[in-house]
């Protein structure tokens, strides 16, 4: 199962890379407010509905609906196919990181998402 988990999470990262080449052009910066407020809309347009709060060190997005069906199973799972968001996150903004605060998959009521400028 552990060797599954970190196949999934690699291929993850990967098409996360190769999606946020595509999508970079379209990006208004690479400082986290860009970055996060050009994500929260971009995976709304894929159907994941999303509120983006952007505050004065980071843009905090929650998720009501895991858009890929983990509720209840494990962070584990989640963070291997949320490692496409991170890699994407991390392509789009060199300087900015992607951290998950909360997720359905563990038993949170929502999924939240903390983008920030790297220390």
């Amino acid at each position: 199962m552990v060797l599954r988990v970190a196949v999934l999470r690699q291929a993850s990262a990967e098409r996360g890379y190769e999606t946020a080449m595509m999508m970079k052009p379209q990006c208004p910066g690479e400082d986290f407010k860009s970055v996060g407020t050009f994500f929260s809309g971009a995976v709304k347009m894929f159907g994941v509905e999303n509120e983006a709060e952007v505050r004065p060190s980071e843009v905090v997005i929650k998720v009501p609906k895991c858009p890929y069906g983990l509720e209840g199973t494990s962070r584990e799972l989640c963070e291997a196919l949320m490692a496409f968001d991170v890699k994407a996150i991390e392509t789009l903004g060199p300087k900015v990181t992607l951290k998950i605060t909360k997720t359905v998959a563990a038993g949170d009521p929502y999924c939240e998402l903390s983008i920030r400028p790297k220390k």
